[in-house]
């Protein structure tokens, strides 16, 4: 079975190849698109989140994907490896 770490891993270079092609095609299509963000939102786009909520869902990938690492690491007991993951927290 593999792991999740492998599967990272595996799937890292498709990541950043998937991120530099759409990269650019996202900055070009923003200079044709008004996009608004927070207080410039413009009522054309149809869907609107609560401030909080939006932030928490910006923030929680992060929060809950470091968790994970830090407990599938074998380094999960060491102290520097503990300090470093609760000040990141």
């Amino acid at each position: 079975m593999i792991s999740f770490l492998e599967l990272m891993k595996a799937n890292y270079s498709l990541l950043l190849i998937a991120m530099s092609v759409l990269a650019p095609i996202v900055f070009v299509t923003l200079y044709f698109i008004k996009a608004g963000y927070g207080q410039f939102r413009t009522k054309g786009w149809r869907y609107s989140i609560n401030n909080r909520v939006g932030w928490v869902l910006m923030e929680a990938p992060v929060f809950l994907l470091m968790t994970l690492l830090c407990l599938c690491s074998d380094r999960c007991n060491s102290l520097p490896h503990l300090v470093l993951f609760s000040l990141f927290q």
